[in-house]
């Protein structure tokens, strides 16, 4: 058997890259340019504008919610010291009576004024309630304790 010479026997033909089975025929479709491929679309930021405009004032409002129960359990917190505080200076100077006395508390709580009331009852006891009050967003808030007092040295 003798062989052909090399440039008489049958050439194959090379396939192009992008027609070969391993991958799909990228070289088929028409070339995008990489920016556009990485962009939003138009519906895509209307959306997020509209989702935006109905979450941005629920957000809001609920932060200024929470900043003004924030405020107020502050300032309750703040009057029920104040209350405790001068109720136990009434008792322990005696200086409570069964008549109302009021006051403020200075320079330190000027926004707080006080009221007292005592009642007498059985047993030579007097009941105090002591009321905190002040104005917090145009509306007038308060604070109320309550306690028996005898006086200092009484026998039950």
């Amino acid at each position: 058997m003798t062989s052909k010479p090399a440039h008489l026997s049958p050439r194959r033909r090379s396939v192009p890259s992008c027609l070969r089975r391993e991958r799909p025929p990228s070289c088929l479709r028409p070339s995008v340019p990489s920016s556009s491929r990485n962009a939003f679309t138009l519906p895509e930021v209307l959306a997020t504008l509209v989702l935006l405009g109905i979450l941005l004032p629920v957000t809001m409002r609920g932060a200024s919610l929470a900043l003004a129960s924030a405020a107020t359990a502050r300032h309750t917190a703040e009057a029920t010291s104040l209350a405790q505080t001068k109720l136990q200076e009434l008792i322990l100077t005696q200086t409570y009576s069964t008549s109302d006395t009021s006051g403020d508390f200075g320079t330190d709580s000027p926004r707080f004024r006080w009221t007292c009331q005592g009642i007498a009852r059985d047993y030579g006891t007097t009941e105090l309630t002591l009321s905190v009050f002040w104005t917090d967003r145009g509306q007038e808030r308060s604070v109320s304790l309550s306690t028996l007092a005898a006086p200092t040295g009484a026998s039950p």
